[in-house]
């Protein structure tokens, strides 16, 4: 009798769980040919994203349409900005225009498109990432023109009596002018970590980007952090380049991750580990190459 009431639960079971096994497929976004949107001037320009969402079924790409996929901005700072949401077309097609005002910041900026997926149809949650540069608008006004025409004036009065002044000027100030070195960005993060600062991790880009310029190597524009530290693991010890990567995934959860994901981050980062872990960085770089 138990032998049967067993057999009965598991084909109950199998009847219960086999329609949504069936259901299960792969869905995923079809992006725009460049994941790089390019320079846009605050108050001037819109962004304007456009993809299509669609699923495997049966070997062929289905369109996945009527269903609301949301637009997130995510600064460097660490900050974030909801931006809205589009329902797709009967051919999957969404579009995203957005104007570019004062509730972004001025640098770089990773727009996130997001479909939260559907477990009734076994669609799962995907996003798609595109960078774009912010920059602020120029001054165009009748006195900045004005006092530019002064200037330029006055350099070409002045210029024939004070040329070798202007030249050794201008040395000086080229020998003045700082320059920020992988060691001085090391040693801030470091800074940042001792007195537990959370936004040290926001500076793992530009420690990559002042390695990669150390060692003569030229990233292009959309690459991204990952790739960075791949065109300069030769020089690397595995220990340093997999504290690199871990920093990494540091950045992107708190770049991408959301308010919850950075919430938890935030209370579970163990400041003494990563303390001795860049210290060992420091102490093996400045072992290799100096200060």
């Amino acid at each position: 009798m138990a032998t049967k009431i067993r057999w009965g639960l598991i084909i109950l079971w199998t009847i219960i769980m086999l329609p949504l096994q069936c259901y299960c497929a792969e869905n995923f976004f079809v992006l725009q040919s460049e994941t790089y949107l390019g320079e846009f001037v605050k108050g001037r320009d819109k962004i304007r994203i456009q993809g299509q969402l669609l699923v495997m079924e049966n070997n062929e790409r289905v369109p996945i349409a009527g269903v609301f996929v949301e637009l997130y901005a995510n600064f460097s700072d660490g900050t974030w900005l909801f931006l809205g949401e589009n329902k797709t077309d009967e051919n999957g097609i969404f579009v995203f225009v957005v104007s570019v005002d004062n509730r972004f910041p001025a640098g770089e900026v990773i727009l996130t498109v997001y479909y939260p997926g559907d477990i009734l149809k076994g669609y799962e949650p995907v996003r798609a990432y595109y960078r774009a540069i912010i920059k602020e608008p120029q001054q165009n006004n009748t006195n900045s023109l004005l006092g530019m025409s002064v200037a330029i004036i006055l350099l070409i009065m002045m210029f024939s009596g004070a040329t070798m002044t202007l030249m050794k000027l201008s040395k000086h100030a080229h020998r003045a002018r700082p320059v920020t070195t992988w060691l001085e960005i090391l040693d801030e993060i470091i800074t940042k970590v001792s007195r537990r600062e959370f936004n040290f991790i926001m500076l793992t880009g530009s420690l990559l980007d002042a390695l990669c310029k150390y060692f003569g190597r030229i990233p292009r524009a959309s690459m991204t952090l990952q790739e960075k530290l791949l065109m300069i693991k030769e020089y690397l010890s595995e220990e340093v380049y997999n504290i690199l990567k871990n920093m990494i995934s540091l950045y992107e959860i708190q770049l991408f991750g959301g308010p919850y994901a950075r919430s938890i981050l935030m209370n579970t980062l163990d400041y003494d580990v990563w303390k001795h872990l860049l210290e060992k960085i420091k102490e093996e770089f400045v072992s290799k190459w100096g200060k």
